[in-house]
């Protein structure tokens, strides 16, 4: 687990599972991204998504197959985070 600060509070965490030998990889958040599994996924603000991925980035968890695991109980890879960012 990674603990940050944001712009949305100051006590943000982020936790990523890797599952060996499987290729799936779970990035698990709350509140900065709402992943949606049918659509392009959304923010309250773009800011707080960019955080996000500045602190996934950083940490080097934006590896291929990442399925992004949001706290409101949606999930979509992690690529749609990154394309809701650069469209």
């Amino acid at each position: 687990a990674i603990q940050f600060h944001s712009t949305h509070a100051k006590d943000m965490l982020i936790a990523f599972v890797d599952v060996p030998n499987t290729g799936a990889d779970y990035l698990f958040e709350s509140d900065l991204f709402n992943p949606d599994p049918s659509g392009t996924g959304s923010a309250l603000s773009p800011v707080y998504a960019q955080e996000l991925l500045d602190v996934i980035n950083n940490f080097g968890l934006n590896q291929p197959g990442v399925t992004l695991v949001g706290g409101h109980g949606s999930y979509a890879p992690l690529t749609q985070l990154e394309a809701y960012l650069n469209p």
